[in-house]
């Protein structure tokens, strides 16, 4: 009987990783240069938007293994994004985070990605 593919998924890889030693060294720097503001939104964005990568992760990986249809995997994407985006203005708009600190983080994780997919992983992860 074939085991389930499930179990060869890592939730958290090796640019999962990287991506959350970058945000702590933006988080870290912006707080020594006396950047509170910058330094919580680089720390919320960063969080945020490596969840957001690794649930994107984990769907991928539903539609590569067919573990759902690919109608149901399609409502999780436009589930996700509409979450993604409530909290996200939740914490622009009422917690008054600085946009900056999102920006800085967003783009920190988009090298992290980019520099990690032109690498290539050996094991396993994207």
């Amino acid at each position: 009987m074939e085991k389930n593919n499930i179990s060869k998924f890592k939730i958290f890889g090796g640019t999962e990783k990287v991506a959350l030693i970058v945000v702590a060294l933006l988080f870290a720097g912006n707080y020594l240069i006396n950047q509170k503001e910058i330094a919580v939104g680089v720390a919320a964005g960063g969080l945020l938007f490596l969840i957001d990568f690794v649930i994107i992760k984990f769907l991928v990986n539903s539609i590569l293994t067919k573990r759902f249809t690919t109608q149901l995997t399609l409502f999780l994407f436009a589930i996700k994004l509409l979450v993604l985006l409530g909290i996200l203005m939740t914490l622009l708009i009422f917690a008054k985070l600085n946009i900056y600190g999102f920006i800085i983080a967003l783009t920190g994780i988009v090298i992290v990605i980019i520099g990690r997919g032109l690498k290539g992983n050996n094991d396993g992860t994207f």
